[in-house]
């Protein structure tokens, strides 16, 4: 059972309890005055009419919060169907979407082609320190401990930037 529907039928039931005991403690109370002040027959039987409607009442207020527990459910329930569609055609339109790079722009987003010089132009950089280092002929050890870089990532940036490093491997020897 729905934890929402187990807590307001719990609140219900919780109210009708706390009523019986209500009126429980007003019998005793009435019946510890009749003692006292000796009611009448008809004090008796006015207390016992009350006591009567004030159990119609909670029974009444009851079944009003069991009803409104059962319309909140129904209503819950057709706005789950309706959520499970909504995700299913979601679901549906991704799988039949064509899959589109998301670091590209869209098709009617790609800008018109820039003549190459006025490209060039934009792109041209003053070279990088890692640059300017490999140019001096440093190895890629030397480069990373002085950029505080690791290894791996000095060779990559070079890679990528298509810089040559001098060769330092030993001559291998000539036996033979």
């Amino acid at each position: 059972m729905d934890p929402l529907i187990s807590s307001l039928l719990g609140l219900a039931i919780l109210g009708g309890l706390a009523g019986a005991a209500l009126v429980v403690w007003l019998v005793r109370a009435l019946t510890l005055e009749r003692a006292r002040r000796r009611l009448s027959m008809d004090d008796l039987r006015m207390l016992e009419e009350s006591t009567e409607h004030l159990v119609g009442s909670l029974k009444d207020a009851a079944d009003s919060a069991i009803r409104d527990v059962d319309t909140k459910v129904a209503e819950l329930r057709r706005v789950a169907r309706e959520a499970e569609g909504v995700l299913a055609r979601l679901e549906l339109s991704i799988q039949t979407a064509p899959y589109q790079d998301p670091t590209r722009p869209a098709p009617d987003q790609v800008p018109p082609p820039e003549e190459p010089a006025a490209r060039e132009a934009e792109e041209a950089e003053p070279p990088s320190e890692l640059e300017r280092l490999a140019g001096e002929g440093l190895s890629a050890e030397e480069i990373a401990r002085r950029l505080g870089l690791g290894l791996g990532e000095v060779q990559l940036r070079m890679g990528l930037l298509h810089l040559t490093l001098p060769d330092r491997s030993p001559e291998p020897s000539r036996e033979g």
